[in-house]
């Protein structure tokens, strides 16, 4: 039972690693702790394009229908 434990803690430390590596689009096996340098430029970015994506559906939602007035 003490190896089905440890396996589990390593397993999800290396699970957290590789997940949180892989949400910031750097390489997997990198340090996950190190600093990024374009933080505030992805973060506006994608600030952008989701007020972009929410635009678009709200346009899209509130069109008129063809042929009722």
């Amino acid at each position: 039972m003490n190896k089905f434990w440890f396996g589990f803690v390593v397993g999800g430390l290396i699970a957290f690693v590789l997940g949180f590596n892989f949400g910031r689009d750097v390489p997997l096996w990198s340090n996950p702790f190190a600093a990024t340098q374009k933080i505030k430029e992805r973060v506006v970015e994608g600030t952008e394009k989701t007020l972009d994506k929410a635009k678009g559906a709200i346009h899209d939602a509130t069109k008129p229908e063809k042929g009722k007035q």
